[in-house]
């Protein structure tokens, strides 16, 4: 029986494994951006809002209430008050992400361009063979530390896929029942927008 060595290929393996599982399900079962669901604001969804009158460029937070012609947001303990028509554009929260997979490549990435650089400089003034083998040996190391500290470093962040919530120009209060975690049925409430 012959051993095989398992090199560092297997790590970078293992490290894009782990980086594409680490991610959380849709919040507020919302319909994921593939499905051609439309989608309606909600009491307690997470949201980024654009009303350039009021200050808010892209901020976000979760929807307290839809009064018939205004939204009521909070964030941070304090909640505000926004006339649709203020509103310029509102994005819904789909999922949170974990930042593993972005810093896995962004490390990766950054590491082989240092050692790259390190490489060229090294071999600078050099002549022959082995003057040359830093710009073949350093780029991959460099690609490979980047990579571990790409990937510890993005996953202790986590950021939110958006999708639009496309405007109705009739606005529309609905109420009606929702499913809910854990089998339960809830009132809900949502405002075409």
């Amino acid at each position: 029986m012959t051993r095989t060595r398992l090199g560092p290929q297997v790590a970078l393996i293992a490290m894009f494994g782990m980086a594409a599982g680490c991610t959380h399900a849709p919040q507020n079962g919302l319909p994921t951006p593939q499905s051609s669901a439309p989608l309606r604001l909600a009491v307690g969804q997470r949201v980024r809002v654009s009303a350039p009158e009021y200050g808010m460029l892209e901020d976000i937070a979760d929807v307290a209430a839809l009064p018939a012609d205004s939204i009521t947001l909070m964030a941070h303990g304090r909640t505000a008050t926004v006339p649709l028509a203020a509103v310029r554009e509102i994005d819904v929260s789909l999922a949170l992400r974990n930042g593993a997979a972005r810093g896995l490549l962004k490390g990766t990435l950054i590491g082989a361009g240092i050692g790259g650089i390190l490489g060229v400089l090294g071999s600078a003034g050099c002549s022959g063979f082995a003057c040359g083998a830093g710009v073949i040996v350093l780029p991959p190391m460099g690609a490979m530390i980047g990579a571990i500290i790409g990937t510890i470093g993005g996953a202790t962040h986590t950021y939110d896929v958006w999708a639009p919530v496309p405007r109705d120009p009739s606005g529309r209060l609905r109420i009606g029942l929702a499913p809910q975690p854990g089998g339960r049925l809830g009132l809900g409430m949502s405002l075409s927008f």
